[in-house]
């Protein structure tokens, strides 16, 4: 009688950590909101229904230039950012009145695909790769939309 009740509160268990491992381990969707990565990626619809849902695999993956990463912000730890990698440590980026800036070991640089409406490393400088949360790897809503990044 003692064994039943073991199993159904590790069967209980179960139910709640297997989700909670995978959707911290591996990866959960995520909403994009706002027009920095337009038009690559939809967030500006007034409908939550109208903008893009996205894949973000959390299994540590080193960037690379083009990839698409959402991290936390260097100015406002609550805040989430998504941003393209624009540069890699060592690589020598144009910045600010054509000033020349090597990006440091562990940072990275990342750019907005619509720069007008959008802070990124142009703002606040390069991001410590402690910073980054996960690779953005396809659109999974709306399904129109659907692709790999």
């Amino acid at each position: 009688m003692a064994w039943r009740l073991v199993k159904k509160i590790g069967r209980g268990v179960g139910l709640i950590c297997v989700p909670i491992a995978f959707l911290d381990g591996i990866g959960q969707p995520a909403f994009i909101e706002g027009t920095s990565m337009e038009p690559t990626l939809h967030g500006s619809d007034s409908r939550w229904w109208k903008n893009d849902v996205v894949w973000l695999r959390k299994q540590f993956i080193r960037p690379h230039e083009k990839e698409i990463f959402v991290f936390i912000s260097p100015r406002d730890e609550k805040q989430r950012l998504i941003k393209r990698i624009s540069a890699e440590p060592g690589e020598l980026v144009h910045w600010k009145d054509s000033t020349r800036f090597v990006v440091p070991p562990h940072h990275y640089w990342v750019r907005a695909d619509n720069p007008k409406n959008a802070i990124d490393s142009t703002h606040f400088g390069p991001v410590n790769i402690g910073l980054f949360e996960g690779k953005v790897t396809r659109v999974i809503w709306p399904p129109e939309r659907w692709q790999r990044l």
